[in-house]
C-alpha cells in the first residue's frame, strides 16, 4: 500500500471523496494509487496540501510510493 492510499484508509473515504478533495477525479485517484501515472505539480500541491504534508510529492517516485 502506498501513502495516497494508506492516507485515504485512514481518513475513511472513497477514491472519488479524495479526488474532490484534491480536485480531480477519483479514476485519477486510483491511478495515482496504482502507479499507472503520476500527478501534475499542480495537483501534487493540491494532495500536500490536502492531506496535511502525509503524502509528499517524492512519494510519486520512490519505492512504496505511487510508481
Amino acid at each position: 500500500m502506498n501513502r495516497l492510499q494508506a492516507w485515504r484508509k485512514r481518513q475513511n473515504i472513497s477514491q472519488a471523496a479524495a479526488g474532490k478533495r484534491f480536485r480531480v477525479t477519483g479514476v485519477a485517484v486510483g491511478r495515482y494509487e496504482a502507479g499507472h501515472r503520476v500527478p501534475t505539480r499542480s495537483v501534487m500541491i493540491r494532495i500536500l496540501e490536502a492531506t496535511v504534508g502525509e503524502v509528499q510529492p517524492n512519494d510519486f517516485f520512490t519505492p512504496g510510493g505511487t510508481s
